[in-house]
């Protein structure tokens, strides 16, 4: 690696993103452009979070499934209807924040 291109800290921060192979692979892939490596670390930044935002949706709506089977005069519309307003809750907070 030529760390004269790609700085040390820009180079490990790939690298814990994605791996040393495939770090090296893509700095090589880019020719050691710089911005394109900075871009390629906020793209597989973002894709992180998006994920952790996914895995956390998926885990709330387990709950909040097994929170509705438990209400005893609960009809199947009332359930999706509360699922859809937390839905479009979510929708709406991603996008006032730019992530959508």
């Amino acid at each position: 690696m030529d760390f004269d291109k790609i700085p040390k800290p820009t180079y490990d921060e790939l690298v814990s993103l994605i791996g040393r192979e495939r770090a090296e692979e893509y700095i090589k892939k880019v020719d050691y452009d710089y911005p394109t490596v900075a871009r390629a670390i906020l793209y597989f930044r973002l894709e992180l979070f998006l994920s952790d935002i996914k895995r956390g949706l998926k885990h709330l709506f387990n709950i909040i499934g097994r929170e509705l089977s438990r209400w005893p005069y609960t009809t199947v519309t009332l359930q999706i209807l509360i699922v859809l307003v937390i839905v479009f809750s979510v929708v709406y907070m991603l996008s006032a924040f730019n992530f959508i």
